[in-house]
């Protein structure tokens, strides 16, 4: 008789296979964010480091048109960097030094396959008298900028 009123009380809790299903999922979502954010932090890096590249061809062209001047921007692939002496950019009065490799570009390759000597050259007008292409690559990212036979320069995705 007494057994009919003995009430049991059940505890309801997760199991540990429940448990780490939903921290598996976390996870894997977890490590698909980083995935993306990573590859945007690339795209970012490459993207500033192109347009910075361009605002400096786009300066010396400037300052050789004001000037009346010949000036060269000397790329150096193995070193990630380029350089305008003589043009007041930035960095410093006379000269414009750039080291792509470093904060806040850190790109892992600069490339100017079709252009002579790694050297853009500009006219008395500006106009950059050596057409090609320069490559920036960082990661599975890359940006190209390219320069025209009358001296145009833009980026391209």
């Amino acid at each position: 008789m007494q057994d009919c009123y003995k009430t049991t009380i059940q505890k309801r809790a997760f199991s540990i296979a429940e448990l780490l299903l939903v921290l598996g999922i976390i996870m894997i979502f977890a490590f698909v964010a980083t995935l993306n954010f990573n590859s945007n932090i690339d795209y970012a890096k490459v993207q500033n480091a192109a347009a910075r590249l361009c605002a400096d061809l786009r300066l010396v062209g400037d300052q050789a048109r004001r000037d009346q001047k010949t000036y060269l921007l000397q790329i150096n692939p193995g070193r990630l960097e380029y350089t305008a002496e003589g043009v007041t950019g930035l960095d410093g009065p006379e000269q414009i030094y750039v080291e792509m490799g470093e904060p806040p570009y850190e790109i892992t390759s600069l490339s100017c396959p079709a252009i002579t000597d790694n050297a853009v050259i500009f006219d008395l007008y500006g106009r950059a008298t050596t057409p090609g292409q320069i490559i920036i690559k960082r990661g599975n990212k890359t940006a190209t900028i390219n320069i025209a036979e009358g001296g145009l320069i833009e980026q391209i995705e």
